[in-house]
């Protein structure tokens, strides 16, 4: 088993069976994920899945900022430059995925309480959970075209279950979605204030959890959905028609060129369309191509 103190696991009994709690701690970098956290993550998880005992599994972060940040980028280039660790990347790369697909994969139901800044990475591992929570602080984004990357951790399925045009905004742009926002678009599933997180893990705990998986599937989403009460407006409904409207033409040249010249006196418009400008040519195309590839 992988170790790290970056990141935390607990079996909790309930009612009946048990959740298995996972806590994000890295919490001076923003949770951003390093190798030794998917690792140590992918192979929980694989040892809970068979466990009969384990009966959902819960994600959340220690911090109240963020979920995740996403993948930890920064420390990975550092660490191969300075030790020359050619197969670093890939092997880095290859527990992100796996880890991630795992998680879509997995038997038992998934809840990721995503509180705070949830992008790149964050998305990735949570994106495949069945249950996605987002508050009133979720900030979700898939902002890979600020670092030369492009829109990836499985970004070319939950992308493309938008209009094309939407998906090309949010990768072009880095759009960030508040927890509402992200629930509009299918993002997430339920949106909760963040006050309600205790309260929701001990009704948890407290919840007497079947044997049968599609059962507890049932079970939890009934739990969130009587959680649920009215939250913040979706704002980006507002600018779906102008969006779907603007990021199109019949090239990937065309589309993007008309998102570059699209002139709005909205701030929030303003500063996606400075955010694409400054974007590596290459990461547009490889975003652009991928997309439609997937």
């Amino acid at each position: 088993m992988a170790t790290t103190n970056l990141i935390a696991f607990d079996e909790i009994a309930c009612a009946e069976g048990q959740i298995g709690l996972v806590t994000l701690q890295n919490t001076a970098s923003l949770n951003a994920l390093t190798l030794e956290m998917f690792q140590a993550l992918h192979e929980k998880l694989r040892a809970w899945a068979p466990r009969p005992e384990i009966r959902v599994v819960v994600i959340q972060s220690e911090s109240e900022k963020a979920f995740s940040a996403g993948g930890d980028v920064k420390a990975l280039a550092l660490e191969t430059i300075s030790s020359s660790a050619t197969d670093l990347p890939e092997k880095f790369f290859w527990w992100e995925y796996a880890t991630d697909y795992l998680v879509h994969q997995f038997p038992k139901p998934v809840l990721c309480w995503l509180d705070g800044i949830t992008m790149g990475g964050g998305v990735g591992i949570s994106s495949g959970a069945s249950h996605r929570v987002v508050t009133e602080r979720t900030k979700w984004a898939m902002p890979e075209l600020n670092i030369g990357f492009f829109p990836d951790v499985g970004a070319g399925y939950f992308l493309n279950q938008l209009p094309e045009a939407m998906a090309l905004f949010l990768a072009w742009t880095g759009a960030p979605l508040s927890g509402p926002d992200a629930v509009s678009l299918k993002l997430a599933d339920h949106c909760l204030p963040s006050s309600m997180k205790n309260g929701v893990l001990n009704v948890i705990t407290e919840t007497a959890w079947s044997a049968s998986h599609e059962e507890n599937h049932w079970k939890l989403s009934e739990l969130l959905q009587v959680s649920e009460h009215e939250s913040a407006t979706a704002q980006l409904p507002k600018y779906q028609e102008r969006i779907l409207k603007i990021v199109s033409g019949p090239t990937p040249e065309q589309t993007f060129a008309r998102l570059l010249t699209w002139n709005d006196r909205d701030e929030w418009i303003r500063a996606r369309v400075a955010y694409a400008a400054a974007a590596s040519p290459l990461s547009v195309h490889l975003t652009y191509h991928h997309l439609r590839a997937t």
